[in-house]
């Protein structure tokens, strides 16, 4: 591929919501760095880097960069896990639609199939 770029329009509609997400998580916690203090501060920003590059490789079909994206998003998802034994709230179920959706967007057969395929 001669281009970089951002979004990649030729892949299937479930890489693409993927990256979306992975792009809007990155924004988050951009934002969440800018609230929280101390090292806090140096992880979100580097969950935000993580989260934007996996975004951008996907787009530009590199093959580590969606296996990265995978494991940062199960990385968001685990939390599920481990609130199960705590309980479940009504807030915590709402924040946690984004990260299962982008796991199970990448994760997806469509999404695999064409990244088997085509990513370098």
């Amino acid at each position: 591929m001669d281009t970089m770029r951002w979004t990649n329009p030729s892949q299937p509609q479930t890489l693409q919501i993927g990256v979306f997400l992975l792009y809007f998580d990155a924004f988050w916690q951009i934002l969440g760095a800018l609230s929280a203090g101390g090292v806090a501060v140096l992880i979100a920003l580097a969950f935000a880097v993580l989260y934007a590059a996996s975004g951008w490789g996907i787009a530009n079909e590199k093959k580590a960069w969606y296996w990265a994206g995978i494991v940062i998003s199960l990385i968001g998802v685990l939390p599920i896990l481990f609130i199960f034994r705590v309980g479940i709230s009504l807030t915590f179920l709402i924040a946690m639609v984004f990260p299962v959706a982008q796991f199970v967007a990448l994760v997806h057969p469509m999404s695999r199939n064409y990244a088997k395929i085509w990513f370098s």
